[in-house]
């Protein structure tokens, strides 16, 4: 029951490889050090960079370690939730590899341009999963 080994744990990339490894190389290293999940750190590179979500860019091109994502409990980890989008793309990725992602947190939402009312962030909880 307390044993989080089972686990996986996935910073979703952030748009380019140094912004990815200022956030995610020692953050995931410490979360999953200090909670027996595994790091998939290591197990997504980013080939080709993008601007930020936020700012209207696009998603980065990634490259997937897919044999290592066969069999996983997937923890997804964004740190903050434009459009929701991200997330769930990552989620269908990493199940067609043949994870099963059970759960995706993050820090916060964007909410900058009031892109969130209280009847869209209940629409896009029901549509990508709570």
């Amino acid at each position: 029951k307390d044993d989080l080994s089972r686990l996986t744990f996935v910073c979703i990339p952030a748009s380019n490889t140094e912004d990815n490894e200022s956030r995610y190389d020692f953050f995931s290293s410490a979360i999953c050090e200090n909670t027996g999940m595994n790091n998939a750190y290591g197990h997504i590179r980013i080939l080709e960079s993008a601007t930020s979500k936020h700012l209207g860019g696009t998603s980065p091109q990634l490259i997937f370690d897919s044999e290592y994502f066969k069999g996983k409990y997937v923890i997804l980890f964004d740190d903050i939730i434009t459009t929701g989008k991200t997330v769930f793309n990552m989620k269908q990725e990493l199940e067609h590899f043949g994870a099963e992602v059970i759960c995706a947190i993050s820090f916060g939402i964007t909410t900058q341009d009031s892109y969130y009312s209280d009847a869209k962030l209940k629409t896009l909880l029901e549509q990508y999963g709570r």
